[in-house]
Parts: C-alpha cells; structure tokens; sequence
C-alpha cells in the first residue's frame, strides 16, 4: 500500500506537466504585455521570441514546452497525445495567459487591446493571424512530431529555437496588422483582462484553432509517413510517442507502445533500464540508417519548397509595409513630417528590421523542412546545386519543377500581402533598384556578391556528403538552418539601402507581381529592373556552385573502397540475373553469392 509521500509524489508527476505550461505560458504572455505597453516596437518581437525560446527548452523535459493551445491541439490532431493531454494543456495555458494578461494590466499602466491596427479589416487580421499561427504550429510539428527530426533515442535541440524565430518573423511581418498573437492564451489573456471586446477576442481564437488544423494538415502532407495505418520509413515503434512529446510523465504512452514510459524507467528496475538501453541502441541504429537513405518522394520535396517559398516571400512584404508603418509613427510623433504612408514608401529611409525578419524565417522553415527537400526556398541556391552537382540536394530532373514552384510560390504570397493591404495606399510597392541614389552598377556587384555568399552558405550547410569533411554541418544537424538564415539576414542588413536586398529570384518576382497590382506596370517593372535582379541572382548561383567545387575537392574525389563495393555489387546484380534466366556462367559465378555485402 502507497504511502502518503508516495501518494504526493504520485500526484506531483501528474500536475506536473500542466504547472509548467501555465508557467510557461505566463513568462511568454507577461513578456508580450510588457513589450506592447513599455517597450520598444522594433525588439518587441525579439524579446518575445526569447521568452519561447527559453520557456520552452527550460520546460520541454517537464511538458514538452507546447506553451500555446495551436501547438497541443496540432499534437493532439496528428494523434501524437491524447486527447486528455490537449484539454488539460490547453486549459493550463489559457489560465497562465489569463493570469499574465491579468497582472501585465495590474502593474503596467493601460491596457493591450485585440483588434485591427491602422484602419485594416478583419480579412486583413484572418489573413496574418492564420497564416503565422499556422507557422508556428507547423514549424512545432515538423520539428518536434516527426519521428525522423525528433526520434527518441537522438532527440533534436534545435526546437525551440525553430518555433521561438517564428515569433520574430510574424511579429515584424504582422504587429502593426493584428497584433500579432499568434497563440489563443495571449489572446483570451488579454482580451477578458483589457476592454476588448468578446466578439473581437472570439474571432481572434477562431482563426488561431483553424490554423491548428491547417498546420496538421500540411505536417501530415509534408510527413507522410506519419499517417497512422501507412507504411512509412520509420514505424510507430520506433517513432515520437506520447513519452517524448509531453516530457517524463505520459500516462498513456506505456498503454500505447507497450513500453515504460520514456524517461520514467525506475532506478530499481535495473534490468528493465538495461533492456531499455539496448533497445534505444538498436533503435539508434535503425534510424541512423534510414536517415542516411532517406529521400523524400518529388511530389512532398516540391511541396515543402513551394511552402518554404511561400512563407519567406510574405514575411518579405508583410515585414516592409509593417515597416513603413512604422517609420511613418515614428515621424508623426516626431513631428517632423506629415507625410502619408504611401508617400513614405518611395522615400530613403534607414536600415529597418526586415532582414532580421527575413533571417527569422528562412531559419524556421529550414528546421521544419530542410530534411525534405534541402531547405532552399531559393531560386539561385537551386541553380547552385545543380551547377555544383549536389545530387543530394536536387537532381538535374527536378531542377526545372523546384524553381517553378519556387518561384510560384513567391507570386501567391504577393497576393497575400496585397490583398492584406490593399486598402494602405502603396504600402505593397516594393521598389526593385538601386537605393539612396547608388548606381546600377553598385546595385549589381553587391547584390550579386551576397546572393552568391548565401547561396555558399546554403551549399556547405546542407549537401556535403564526404566523410573527410566529418565537421560539415548537415539537415540533421544543430547548425544548418541557424548558418543559413543568419548569412540572410547578415546579407540583407548589409544590402537593404544598396540594392534592397532581395537576394532571392522568388522575392524578385513577388514583388514584381505585387507591384504589377497596384501599379499596372508589370512590364516596365519586371523588364527593366526585375530581370536585371534575376540574371545577377542566378550568375551568383553559378558563382556559388564553382566556389563551392573549388572549396571541397575532396567532394569530387572518387572513394577507391565505394568503387570497388560498387563494382561488386554490379556483378552479383548481373550474375543473379543471368541465374534467374537459366543461363550459367561457372568461370563468373562469385565464391560465395550469399555473402553480405
């Protein structure tokens, strides 16, 4: 029989979870409130983003560090916990957002308000508010779901960051939208603590629990081994359960999988941790394996790079306008001009938070699906694989299908962010050339210099293969995704008031496209300027492809073992072949046919 401590234990492992995700919940909500009431506009997101970073990874062996209603609901959607798990989630965040939301209010004169910012619509926020909370539910999914970037036995630490950089692209991209919420706890926090009003709050969650099944969706699209009943590369067996997605204590995961729970193995049931240790080892083996095989179909490798595209291009023109919004705010508090934001938009201003932004997301989307399709989301990055022979990353028969969907990608982002704002003057035209009176000339060399360093980057973080670079980062790796979207966003701070910082064939027809829009001057724009950026782009693709054969001979270099194993393989092939059609050739027959390779 239990006794009373043991009892309290007991009861402790069971609440556990639940208190650190109203914890977490409220450290992210009093960040918010603080930074929207008192802090500066240009680093409020980044300081949210820091809060779900270090929330999370401080609390992830606790709950799982979800910390927001979309992400648990995502989770319960892909059938990854239970649906007991979502509900007590969800309600303990939505208590730390009310509790966060409520003392924020108390202490912090005024009040955070939930609704439309400068004169846009409720499309406007369905719109933003949709597609970011989709994002980071389905950046969470991909990076802490699947079983093939977060297995139990070699759990990532990548994360938390990957969903916290989320932040920082959608609150540059959409605070002076909607907010920027993202979550239904910051949005229940703030709506029944401040003067919002109910229909305001209860559309905001609306839109927020669609994008968890907007962002299931795409996970299972992008994963589909991760249907359940489809044979995918790696089973259930061996994939995330309850266990992992909700920290120690998981009730049902034992149930479930038929084993102990993970991380909750008893010190007294030495044998039981010993078996557990060696399956954990056979399954590090196993899932070694497929990693190194593992290639997604071209229909999910276009996919992902069609969404990856997608979301980097919108953030691009949500992020500008946003942008000017604000510079325009800043002036008009100022005093110093009365100018409107669509005068503002053609005037030289200085180096903004768009790059950040744009690094944000390139490091997200490539946490969540580098391991599909390379995390490209590029145009010229494209052109530098293929150019440089990275086979790994895209072969010559998908060159053509990448960079379309790439590029189709960007131009239905331009829709996006200009029926966003479509009633802001010309807060969509993204002016394509030369800034601050540089040359042309200028323009190019700068922009060719930097799209061929991210294009370089890109290459070395993700399509070297040969043991005798064993530093090299790799898609299963810490490092890849955070070297690519950094070198964007170090590109485009050094860029933005040159050339504009583009970098990208998939932003330069986006913002051709939405400019053609509101401008009705498609051919002038995107002839004249746009193609200029487009031919200096990819000439930096083919750059970075050379440099990068240059830079890694050893890439290029013929392994004598790997061709001797492939010749052998070659004639057992042949001689077996020849053995099922009835013929013999005695003198060709290998000693030992049934020998493993």
């Amino acid at each position: 029989m239990a006794t009373l401590r043991e009892r309290a234990i007991n009861a402790a492992e069971t609440i556990a979870p639940l208190f650190g995700e109203f914890m977490g919940t409220f450290m992210v909500t009093a960040t918010y409130g603080c930074n929207a009431q008192t802090g500066s506009i240009t680093w409020m997101p980044t300081s949210i983003a820091f809060a779900v970073m270090v929330c999370m990874l401080a609390l992830a062996h606790v709950s799982g560090g979800h910390l927001n209603p979309v992400i648990s609901l995502g989770f319960g959607l892909v059938r990854k916990i239970s649906w007991l798990q979502v509900f007590g989630y969800c309600l303990a965040q939505l208590c730390g957002g009310l509790a966060g939301g409520g003392v924020v209010n108390v202490l912090v004169s005024g009040s955070v308000d939930i609704g439309p910012k400068h004169n846009y619509g409720m499309l406007d926020i369905l719109i933003v508010e949709v597609l970011f909370s989709t994002v980071v539910g389905f950046v969470a999914l991909s990076c802490m779901a699947s079983s093939r970037s977060n297995p139990r036995s070699d759990p990532n630490h990548y994360s938390a960051m990957a969903v916290g950089f989320v932040a920082i692209a959608g609150g540059h991209a959409g605070y002076e939208i909607s907010g920027a919420y993202y979550n239904p706890a910051l949005t229940v926090g703030y709506g029944l603590s401040g003067n919002a009003q109910p229909v305001l709050v209860l559309v905001y969650l609306s839109f927020q629990v669609g994008s968890a099944i907007l962002a299931a969706t795409l996970f299972y699209l992008t994963h589909p081994e991760e249907i359940p009943g489809v044979e995918g590369l790696i089973s259930d067996a061996e994939g995330l359960g309850c266990d992992r997605a909700c920290g120690a204590v998981c009730p049902c995961a034992g149930v479930r999988s038929g084993k102990q729970s993970y991380g909750a193995t008893s010190s007294l049931d030495s044998a039981g941790a010993a078996a557990g240790m060696a399956a954990d080892g056979q399954e590090s083996e196993v899932l070694a394996s497929n990693r190194s095989t593992y290639r997604a179909s071209v229909p999910v490798r276009l996919l992902s790079e069609f969404i990856g595209s997608f979301a980097i291009v919108a953030t691009f023109g949500l992020s500008t306008a946003c942008n000017t919004l604000v510079q325009h705010d800043v002036q008009a508090t100022s005093k110093t001009t009365t100018q409107s934001p669509s005068n503002l938009s053609s005037e030289v201003l200085p180096v903004t938070s768009v790059p950040w932004a744009m690094g944000a997301i390139v490091l997200s989307m490539g946490y969540a699906l580098g391991k599909i399709s390379g995390g490209h989301f590029n145009p010229a990055i494209t052109i530098a694989a293929v150019f440089s022979r990275r086979s790994s990353a895209v072969t010559y028969a998908e060159f053509l299908p990448t960079i379309t969907v790439q590029v189709g990608g960007g131009m239905l982002a331009a829709l996006v962010y200009t029926c966003v704002n479509r009633g802001n003057g010309n807060l969509t035209r993204i002016s394509i050339g030369p800034k601050n009176e540089n040359s042309f000339f200028m323009a190019a060399a700068t922009e060719t210099f930097f799209t061929l360093v991210v294009a370089f980057v890109a290459l070395c973080s993700t399509t070297v293969t040969s043991p005798k670079y064993f530093r090299a980062p790799h898609v299963y790796g810490y490092s890849f995704a955070l070297t690519m979207g950094m070198a964007v966003a170090s590109a485009g701070f050094a860029t933005e008031n040159i050339s504009g910082g583009l970098l990208n064939p998939a932003i330069t027809v986006g913002a051709a496209t939405g400019n053609a829009i509101w401008r009705q001057t498609f051919i002038g724009d995107f002839l004249w300027n746009g193609l200029k950026y487009i031919l200096w782009q990819s000439l930096a693709g083919v750059g970075a492809g050379l440099v990068f054969i240059l830079a890694h001979p050893m890439e290029y270099k013929r392994d004598p073992l790997l061709q001797a194993k492939i010749h052998e393989v070659k004639r057992r092939t042949c001689w077996n072949a020849a053995a099922i059609a009835g013929v013999v050739f005695p003198a060709a027959q290998p000693e030992d046919v049934s020998a493993p390779l």
